[in-house]
């Protein structure tokens, strides 16, 4: 073999490691990135499950009643003259306007 050709054959070996050193890196690169893309739907799901939770609540039919009688007093039926002792429970709870 000349020197020619053993240069030949350690730069192809040379240039084989340092392709496989680049794709590795990348493969870290895009499993990390994956891995938060992965995090950051799982706390897009708890937000949604959290503001889910809180339009049920809202929909709920005591809710919206309470919520008749705290803002519009004369939009109460007549059979529902005074709040009711849950309504003004509720009213008192931070969180449930």
């Amino acid at each position: 073999m000349t020197v020619l050709r053993v240069c030949a054959v350690l730069m192809a070996l040379g240039l084989i490691a340092l392709g496989g050193v680049y794709f590795r890196a990348e493969q870290t690169r895009c499993a990390a990135k994956t891995l938060a893309i992965e995090a950051d739907i799982v706390q897009q799901r708890r937000e949604l499950w959290r503001l889910q939770v809180s339009v049920a609540r809202l929909q709920a039919p005591s809710s919206i009643r309470d919520r008749i009688i705290r803002l519009r007093p004369d939009m109460i039926p007549p059979d529902e003259d005074e709040p009711t002792e849950l309504s003004i429970m509720l009213a008192s709870i931070p969180g449930t306007e």
